[in-house]
């Protein structure tokens, strides 16, 4: 007992048994544990730990894959547009013949799978493949996904004007019927009794701002067992970049053009003034006013 204490300190404070630094078993036989993501938590030794497996164990578990899924099968799930839990779990129906389970800390292996059974499936299929060693296994890639997301914050502003009045009823119309917006919120904004509060966020969800790039190769390639740097990734696809291509656009006319020259004359002559804010208000809202334009939008959800 003492002993497990001692070695689970020792693997914490060498950075390891964490999430993104999980254990791991590279003895002889094994699939190289750092060629696949994931990791298990042990919650009677509190660490993380990468999910082992025989080399055997694995082209088993292809064998039975591709006895169980065709190629078409293979093929419709290369382009997703869901979550890869579902893919896993079409396959884990099969995998669990061998005692192999679909928890999250197992998909890493499950989509190595995947990929495995996908790219040497004539070969399983036909016999000339026959173990691990003679697989084309793809590296495994670190990718950069830039995201962007809209979202709608609504929020209460608390502040505090001072008034100089004769009454609480003078004070209380002076500040409510302010005709000339002396003591409007963003006037207060740096006022020590002004205050933000959010009260509803409201987004529409996380889109792709780009193309995905590659970062670094984390696993080779192994092409029947010659390691090699490239990953045999297929050629990106469309759907790998976003943004939206206009088709037809119509924007101010040169008329409204010059007029919002001069309005922004004056927006500089008149400086920070309340005037001046309320007027770069009004052409900023007119400026970000829909084009009428046709979208096609390209996206991976």
């Amino acid at each position: 007992m003492m002993r497990n204490i001692i070695k689970n300190i020792l693997i914490q404070e060498a950075g390891k048994g964490t999430w993104s630094e999980p254990i791991y078993s590279d003895s002889p036989g094994m699939v190289p544990p750092q060629s696949y993501p994931g990791a298990n938590y042990n919650y009677n030794t509190k660490i993380y730990e990468k999910f082992p497996i025989t080399k055997d164990l694995f082209f088993k578990a292809l064998q039975l894959v591709i006895k169980d899924k065709d190629k078409d099968w293979f093929e419709s799930n290369t382009e997703l547009t869901d979550s890869l839990w579902y893919r896993n779990s079409e396959m884990g129906s099969v995998l669990k013949l061998i005692g192999f389970g679909s928890s999250k800390s197992s998909e890493g292996l499950t989509s190595k799978m995947f990929w495995a059974a996908h790219d040497n499936y004539e070969g399983i299929k036909t016999g000339t493949i026959t173990n691990y060693d003679q697989l084309e296994l793809r590296a495994l890639v670190e990718y950069k996904v830039p995201l962007f997301e809209s979202a709608r914050e609504y929020k209460t502003i608390y502040w505090a004007p001072k008034v100089e009045c004769y009454s609480r009823d003078d004070a209380y119309a002076e500040v409510l019927y302010d005709e000339d917006g002396v003591y409007d919120s963003w006037e207060y904004d740096g006022d020590p009794s002004y205050q933000e509060e959010s009260d509803e966020w409201d987004s529409e969800g996380k889109e792709l701002d780009g193309d995905i790039e590659v970062v670094k190769t984390v696993y080779p390639a192994e092409q029947g067992g010659r390691d090699e740097e490239a990953t045999t990734e297929p050629e990106p696809r469309d759907t790998y970049s976003s943004g939206e291509e206009i088709t037809e656009a119509f924007g101010p006319s040169p008329e409204e053009n010059d007029i919002l020259d001069d309005l922004d004359g004056l927006i500089i002559k008149w400086g920070n003034s309340r005037y001046g804010k309320q007027l770069k208000k009004v052409i900023n809202k007119y400026k970000n006013l829909p084009l009428n334009e046709k979208h096609n939008k390209k996206s991976i959800k």
